[in-house]
């Protein structure tokens, strides 16, 4: 579907229907001559970079960000919150952005657009289905293109790691294969509609809990293996437009600023092209956000400011080049998929055909869980009367889908008794249906109880809708339903439970419940859906994407450390410490039953699997082929997905088995079909963290073939006998390199394979007016398998090298078995600051006379200088607290005078057995993480943290307190307390320190630990 039709009238539902074009746009040919980018033959790449060096530096700035406000070219949107205002003297259009991904979400109108409620993602999960996640794509994408919408924020592919998730429904499951690979057909359906799907959110962001901030500690092989393997598979399968980075933070350093997941994987590893957008709120720098990879700041500008932007490339922490990367990425996708070629117009949805879709999609979802006795399919025929019972969310009324951003506004729901009165009047049935809705504190539960008593059968409903913002506080069902489910059950036998979730949850009731039919947040046909499944107008044909648990305590997120996470130097902590034991693999490594398994799912029929072929050895950058015949035995038609596993040799490290292929095949009765996959290297290979490539085991593997990862009948060896391994370098560098300094750097090259390299040359490029000289050999005619050969290199920083990080980067080129290679790797060494004066980057203290003369806060409000004097404080001053002797920073008020700590490495000499600040904070206390340089090559990490300087001071040391602070607006002195802090941290006794790393806090004047001075004591 690229394109969506005039609704008609069947429904009774209308959308407001417009068709505005796009103001003031310029004439094709007139445009291509006056503005060379709107030439269309031209690549989307020449096009961008013609228009972005036609822009002013204002114009760049103001198309960094999104912004809320009126739209020009569609007026009747109200106050739009998701878009880029246009330029039109450029002919840039307006850039229109909504929320996705089960549905056209949170948008740029106001009130919301209405559109198709999906199934959620999970529910798309349970499919197994790569054409029918298309086809989810594209009716999504094709009506953002109707609403006359650019961008749409989906699919969402953060794996379900911790069951209780609040977005969980928004996502593709637990393993990263199924994710990926539905992810990457979902987004080839949105963009064949001509809009940029977005991949979000990246990465870790697989809690709500915390998720402003909460840090995620993650060994990088389970990052790449398990985490970031769905959105790689986005970018090199779906061809995704863009990625939306995260609210977390990665090893201390937020998703939005961090350079290793933004550039070196996404970039350098994957070939991403496309441009990342921050999720709304998520950016915290400017330079630093940029400078990593971020493009977009969503959704106003709060650090891509013209204040801020302009004073970066003032200070050269931005560059102009990074600034035109930005926008040229995004221009490139939005030339690429037209948005600059057409008009801004705003069509009707066809709401009965996507209805009937959505329809389709949700019967082909669901999940048979249970059928004892062969209850469902419900036999309309033998059927008097029903009882529809559950509370008001699930028994009287469609669930719509999850809360949040992704909230889609339905055009029309189906409730469920609509929806069995729908489908007894197409049986030509005359039962009665008898709705009980429940309180949700039980307090009508006997009236529930003796419907279900008197009922033929009982169709029960229960479930869980979670939102974006919070987690489920346990696993099990709330308000009260447990008891309910178990009083009706009790109360007739008869009765099929119908769950509505978009989490796994706890069935403590399962044995009193002969049927359970796992429909997910079924969208805006929820009825017609559920009704058609439970008479058997349509077969449940979904597989688990999830493990259902028996009890909260077998998950692998069920300690505190893992979920939601431990406070750790003032930072909510979550470790992923069971390591690739994440979902099923799980429950495999440590022999748990869950209560369902992963793949699991039922039928109406029932299926067989015979006749594996597999091919018995990998070859030398070969694929193994798998082949299976897969049997309708039953008597209806119906659909199986056939699950291939692998298990790998031992020596490899990995969970017991993982999903590597999969495919869903529709079958009459007594109808085979044989399936072919193949396997390629990939499948057979482990992320190797020193090489940063993925490399294949050798050893013995076996292929699994089955319905669920609990059930694999088939199975077959493939032996892996020698591999071409991984050949890479690395290097090993002081952490400190100080100007005009000479020190050793030694590169070393890695063979790991079972062929030899040869022509091995290894090079140490290094920065302008630095010398790098090897010390011994680095070129080597042949490095054998399983070796390595290492070259000392005498290296000398430039006499002016500025302070900063600096990259040594080696290259190694060689020949191996793909024939000639290069293989680089990185390391950053720190120019320091010769003293803490030389990185102040705030002024703080303004005399009582110029208070304008300065910024400790964003507020524009400042120590003075007076009232510091006064408290013992003077420039250039001796102050001496705790045992430690500092000195004042010896200039005049109103110049700089203390570092807001973001990351500067400081050089400071001397032993002792403390390190020591003085400083403060602004916009509450700050700190984090920084590291202490040795003399002796060693490096120590520390935290610390300043509060206030407002107050209160807490059982922080207070150095000193003024009566009032200088101020801005008016300028003047304003009565209100400032303090100055002391704080240290225990160092290694005697040994000399050479240089300081400051946490990174913040950039002057945002929020951020000040500090004033520092010494060791």
């Amino acid at each position: 579907m690229r394109r969506t039709r005039l609704l008609h009238g069947a429904l009774g539902v209308i959308l407001a229907a417009t068709a505005t074009a796009t103001a003031g746009t310029p004439s094709q040919a007139a445009a291509a001559d006056e503005l060379p980018w709107m030439n269309t033959p031209l690549t989307p790449e020449t096009r961008a970079h013609l228009l972005v060096s036609a822009m002013t530096l204002d114009q760049k700035i103001a198309q960094l960000h999104g912004q809320s406000g009126s739209i020009p070219e569609l007026p009747e949107c109200g106050n739009g919150g998701r878009h880029v205002p246009g330029i039109p003297e450029l002919a840039i259009p307006t850039f229109r952005v909504t929320n996705g991904p089960v549905g056209v979400g949170a948008g740029d109108c106001s009130p919301q657009d209405r559109a198709t409620a999906l199934p959620v993602g999970l529910g798309l999960a349970a499919s197994f289905d790569t054409s029918l996640a298309y086809q989810f794509g594209d009716l999504i994408g094709g009506e953002t293109r109707t609403l006359g919408v650019h961008e749409l924020e989906g699919p969402g592919m953060n794996l379900a790691r911790v069951g209780q998730g609040g977005r969980n429904f928004e996502y593709l499951g637990e393993d990263p294969m199924l994710a990926g690979t539905l992810a990457a057909s979902e987004i080839k359906g949105i963009q064949s509609n001509d809009v940029i799907a977005m991949a979000k959110h990246y990465v870790l962001n697989d809690q709500e809990q915390n998720r402003n901030g909460g840090d995620i500690v993650v060994d990088d092989r389970v990052l790449h293996e398990l985490y970031l393997t769905p959105y790689e598979m986005s970018v090199k399968d779906g061809g995704v437009g863009s990625i939306m980075c995260s609210y977390n933070r990665i090893g201390r350093t937020y998703a939005c600023d961090n350079p290793y997941t933004l550039s070196t994987v996404l970039r350098d590893q994957w070939g991403f092209k496309g441009y990342v957008q921050s999720d709304f709120g998520a950016t915290h720098s400017t330079a630093q956000s940029l400078n990593a990879g971020q493009d977009f700041e969503m959704s106003g500008a709060v650090w891509y400011t013209p204040d801020r932007i302009k004073a970066a490339l003032a200070d050269g922490s931005l560059s102009m080049d990074t600034i035109d990367r930005a926008l040229e990425r995004r221009y490139v996708q939005m030339f690429k998929y037209g948005i600059f070629d057409r008009p801004i117009t705003r069509g009707t949805i066809d709401a009965e055909t996507n209805g009937a879709t959505a329809r389709s999609i949700g019967e082909q979802t669901a999940v048979l869980l249970k059928n004892d006795g062969s209850l469902l399919p419900l036999d309309a025929s033998r059927i008097h009367s029903i009882a529809l019972i559950g509370q008001q969310t699930f028994a009287g009324a469609a669930v719509a889908g999850g809360g949040g951003s992704s909230r889609v506004a339905p055009i029309y729901t189906v409730s469920p008794l609509q929806g069995l009165q729908n489908v007894l009047g197409q049986l030509g049935s005359s039962a009665t249906v008898r709705q009980v809705i429940v309180a949700n504190n039980n307090s009508n539960i006997a009236e529930a109880t003796a419907a279900a008593a008197s009922a033929d059968v009982v169709i029960l409903m229960a479930g869980v809708v979670t939102s974006e913002g919070s987690d489920r506080p346990g696993l099990s069902l709330p308000n009260n339903q447990d008891a309910l489910i178990s009083a009706v059950a009790a109360a007739n036998p008869r009765t099929a439970l119908v769950l509505k979730d978009g989490d796994p949850v706890l069935m403590p009731w399962i044995d009193q419940v002969p049927a359970v039919l796992e429909a997910w947040n079924p969208g805006e046909e929820d009825g017609n859906i559920v009704a058609r499944l439970l008479f058997g107008l349509a077969n449940p044909s979904g597989k688990l994407p999830v493990t259902y648990p028996r009890r909260a305590e077998d998950t692998p997120t069920s300690t505190a450390e893992r979920y939601p996470g431990v406070t750790v130097n003032g930072i909510p902590t979550a470790s992923y410490s069971e390591g690739l034991e994440m979902g099923y693999r799980w429950y495999d490594a440590n022999d748990i039953a869950p209560l369902f398994p992963f793949g699991y799912g039922l039928s109406y029929t029932t299926f067989a699997f015979d006749n594996l072929t597999v091919t018995p050895q990998l070859g030398l950058r070969g694929q193994v082929t798998v082949g299976v015949d897969v049997t309708n035995t039953g008597a209806r038609a119906g659909a199986e997905v056939a699950q291939v596993y692998l298990s790998y040799p031992q020596q490899a490290g990995e969970p017991p088995i993982q999903l590597k292929r999969f495919q869903k095949v529709a079958l009459e009765p007594g109808q085979t079909r044989h399936l072919t996959f193949h396997l390629d290297q990939r499948a057979f290979s482990i992320w190797h963290t020193d090489a940063q490539a993925w490399t294949t085991v050798k050893g013995s593997y076996t292929v699994r073939v089955g319905d669920s990862s609990a059930n694999l009948p088939l199975q077959a060896p493939v032996d892996v006998d020698q591999t071409e391994g991984v050949q890479y370098v690395a290097v090993d560098a002081p952490q400190v390199f100080a100007p005009d300094s000479a020190q050793t750097v030694t590169t070393t090259f890695t063979n790991t394979g079972d062929y030899p390299a040869a022509r091995v040359r290894v090079s140490l490029p290094v920065p302008d007016g630095w010398t790098a000289q090897p010390l011994g050999p680095s070129t080597w005619n042949v490095v054998q398998p399983r070796s390595s050969v290492s070259t000392r290199w005498r290296v000398t920083a430039a006499a002016d090298a500025a302070p900063g990080s600096v990259t040594l980067s080696a290259t190694a080129r060689f020949a191996g078995m793909g024939g000639n290679q290069t293989a680089t790797r990185a390391a950053n060494v720190a120019v320091p600051y010769p003293a803490l004066a030389a990185a102040y980057d705030n002024t703080g203290i303004t005399d009582d006379a110029a208070p304008l003369a300065g910024a400790f806060a964003s507020s524009g409000r400042t120590y003075s200088a007076q009232a510091l004097a006064a408290a013992g404080l003077r420039s250039g001053g001796t102050v001496n607290h705790a045992g430690s002797t500092f000195t004042w920073p010896n200039v005049p008020p109103g110049t700089p005078d203390n570092a807001e700590a973001n990351g500067q490495v400081i050089a400071l000499s001397g032993t002792g057995d403390r390190l020591a600040f003085l400083g403060a904070s602004t916009n509450g206390s700050q700190g984090g993480t920084g590291t202490i340089y040795y003399a002796d090559g060693r490096s120590q990490q520390f935290t610390v943290s300043l509060p206030d300087w407002w107050g209160p001071p807490g059982d922080t040391e207070v150095v000193a307190s003024m009566p009032y602070q200088n101020q801005t607006n008016p300028p003047g002195q304003l009565k209100h307390v400032a303090y100055v802090y002391y704080a240290s941290v225990p160092i290694r006794s005697g040994v000399a320190v050479r240089a300081v790393a400051l946490p990174v806090t913040g950039v002057s004047p945002g929020p951020g630990m000040h500090v004033f001075a520092m010494t060791v004591n």
